[in-house]
């Protein structure tokens, strides 16, 4: 990973952050946020939401990582592999919401999503212990409260609008801790990569 200075490391945290909540947003619009809650399966698996996880899961999936991979490729070699495991995890969330019985897929969904997509970007991009133990509990966990957050206040409501919000206050929550989370890496990876640079010059 390229060290980079603390002004560039603030403007790439805050260039994560508009990123992520236009890409979840727009998702909630266009590809009903893998996120949301499921189509009212009741009690019963829905094989037919496989379909529906194809062409949504995927959509949202290559929208949010080809837009989060077009800001990592410039710090982060092989940035590739990050929008293809965050297509895939994207896809799979929103598969076990098409597919699961409501009372299955909720939880697995809000408590398992973001610990899903947080380790395989972590194996993705090879963080050590120090980033990627960061960044997976900053993906579960800003996952996890923003969905359940967004439970609470829009369901039961027309399912436009509750896509919508949830993509939108979903990608906020998301977007606000993920973007914390990389500011922290990247400023200590210049500290990092600074005392290095300083012990070989002595």
């Amino acid at each position: 990973m390229e060290a980079v200075s603390a002004r560039k490391a603030r403007l790439y945290a805050a260039s994560w952050f508009l990123i992520t909540v236009a890409a979840y947003g727009i998702s909630g619009i266009i590809f009903h946020f893998p996120g949301s809650f499921p189509p009212n399966n009741g009690e019963a698996f829905s094989w037919a939401g496989i379909a529906g996880a194809v062409v949504n899961g995927l959509g949202t999936g290559i929208l949010v990582g080809i837009s989060q991979r077009y800001l990592i490729r410039k710090i982060i070699p092989n940035s590739w592999r990050w929008a293809a495991v965050s297509t895939f995890a994207l896809w799979l969330i929103h598969a076990v919401g098409d597919t699961f019985p409501d009372s299955v897929a909720l939880p697995l969904m809000f408590n398992l999503g973001g610990l899903v997509i947080g380790a395989l970007q972590w194996w993705a991009v090879r963080w050590p212990a120090r980033y990627g133990l960061t960044w997976l509990a900053a993906s579960a966990l800003s996952w996890s409260v923003g969905l359940w957050l967004c439970r609470v206040l829009v369901s039961g409501g027309d399912w436009r609008t509750e896509h919508l919000v949830t993509g939108l206050l979903g990608g906020l929550v998301i977007g606000v801790v993920t973007a914390g989370a990389w500011l922290w890496i990247l400023s200590d990876h210049a500290s990092l990569s600074k005392q290095t640079l300083g012990a070989i010059s002595r």
